[in-house]
């Protein structure tokens, strides 16, 4: 996977994570079975507002722009 791809996947009770590398679901959430990942981070859950339980995980790229000091 390239270094900027990332997978968004959310839970069935709503919550938003952002996962480096592809989740897999159990018992209603999403959850990391590795031990070479930084595993995850929660995520505001207005994000992806299309995105749920059915459709996920999403894979997405993360773009970062520095902003003026």
């Amino acid at each position: 996977m390239e270094k900027n791809q990332f997978w968004v996947a959310r839970d069935k009770n709503g919550a938003l994570t952002l996962f480096d590398v592809k989740p897999i679901s159990s018992d209603g959430i999403w959850i990391v079975d590795d031990n070479v990942s930084f595993k995850h981070m929660a995520l505001n859950k207005e994000l992806f507002n299309d995105l749920d339980f059915e459709h996920s995980p999403m894979k997405v790229a993360l773009t970062l722009q520095s902003m003026s000091r």
